[in-house]
């Protein structure tokens, strides 16, 4: 639960981002607050011409095409796999995660196994009886599709900023 948590909240925090960027181009075009803004991630042209018309209201037309070029539909997968993200944690879903433990043993003639600062474990062995052994484990966590998550939030974190630093001369 605790990876599902931090995982939505690393992309609410994205996205609201994004949503925060389009609220501040409204006003610098329009030149008042509007209301109900936010940040299109559609699949389709149809779908961002009907959001330009309410969540985009008050954007110049260039700003508006500056985003266009950001949606999934435009070859954006960064966008896609933040609304994804995002929409289920909105939705509270936890997103579909999987993990894989590895255990591997050291024996004494392994090189690694007096560099190894792990304890030794005395257990069975069908041939020899006893034997000193020690174990190291590996986790990884990764999206149900194998996706590894780390990278993958690195990618679309770097999307936010790159969006984000692209509109910066706007402000200036």
């Amino acid at each position: 639960m605790r990876v599902g948590v931090l995982i939505g909240e690393v992309c609410y925090n994205l996205r609201s981002a994004l949503d925060y960027l389009v609220f501040a181009l409204a006003e610098l075009d329009s030149g008042i607050k509007q209301r109900g803004t936010q940040f299109p991630i559609v699949d389709t042209p149809k779908d961002f011409a009907w959001r330009v018309k309410t969540w985009l209201k008050g954007l110049n037309s260039a700003h508006v095409a500056e985003i266009e070029v950001l949606q999934p539909y435009s070859g954006c997968n960064s966008a896609k796999i933040l609304r994804d993200l995002s929409n289920r944690d909105k939705h509270r879903e936890f997103a579909d995660i999987r993990g894989e433990l590895l255990g591997i043993g050291h024996l004494p003639s392994d090189p690694k196994f007096s560099k190894l600062n792990k304890p030794i474990y005395r257990t069975p062995h069908p041939i020899v009886g006893e034997m000193d052994v020690k174990v190291e484990f590996a986790a990884q966590i990764t999206f149900a599709d194998g996706t590894p998550i780390v990278e993958t939030l690195e990618i679309v974190a770097l999307f936010v900023a790159e969006t984000l630093d692209a509109f910066k001369p706007d402000f200036a």
